[in-house]
């Protein structure tokens, strides 16, 4: 196995047709980041919107929560898209 993925942890599912990695990673710091990825989604510099979530189920639920909402109300639209929804961290 590549020592790049030894510290990824990914789940992947889908919604009306984006895919979404939930995902937790830990860098070379040692430092753990908990992220949502809408894979299919990308802006005009080609970046996948990312939602970070916190260490508890509520956290992870309120994030997906607002992804199933940005989904189903079109957020991402080619003309719409914000990279970066902060969450709690």
């Amino acid at each position: 196995m590549d020592d790049f993925y030894k510290n990824m942890n990914n789940v992947v599912v889908t919604h009306n047709g984006t895919r979404i990695s939930i995902a937790h990673h830990r860098n070379d710091n040692g430092r753990d980041q908990t992220e949502v990825a809408l894979i299919d989604e990308e802006d005009e510099t080609g970046g996948m919107p990312i939602y970070f979530y916190g260490s508890t189920l509520d956290s992870l639920i309120n994030q997906l929560s607002k992804i199933r909402y940005h989904l189903d109300t079109g957020k991402y639209a080619k003309t719409l898209g914000e990279i970066y929804e902060e969450g709690e961290v």
